[in-house]
């Protein structure tokens, strides 16, 4: 009982990260577009 509760909590901890990562990464885009033009002009 015990391992199967670790590992649902393994795995919700899993799936907060990777919407954090998701999530950081939906943030740098607009940031990543900018740069590149201001290296264009």
């Amino acid at each position: 009982m015990t391992g199967t509760v670790r590992r649902a909590a393994r795995c919700a901890l899993l799936i907060d990260e990777r919407d954090q990562a998701r999530d950081a990464a939906l943030n740098a885009l607009p940031q990543l577009g900018a740069r590149v033009e201001a290296q264009k002009s």
